[in-house]
């Protein structure tokens, strides 16, 4: 359920706080990682110290295929 001040779900909120183990069990238990709060932040926008590419690969694993508007904000666009 997403916070109703930010509009964070689970996803940022494990995100912002630095706890990847939690974001990749949110994820595989179904939660969107591609959901934008009410700022219009991604999970992106709160990678922290994080791989960009560890999570864009978290993400694009749930969909199925390429990311595109992840890779954009993280400027690669051009990698596969």
């Amino acid at each position: 359920m997403p916070n109703r001040f930010t509009g964070d779900c689970p996803v940022h909120s494990a995100m912002r706080r630095g706890f990847l183990g939690a974001f990749k069990a949110l994820v595989a238990s179904g939660a969107d990682p591609t959901a934008k709060n009410r700022f219009g932040d991604l999970v992106v926008d709160y990678l922290g110290d994080f791989e960009q590419e560890e999570v864009l690969r978290i993400v694009e694993e749930h969909q199925g295929g390429v990311a595109p508007e992840l890779r954009a904000r993280l400027g690669l666009d051009g990698m596969k």
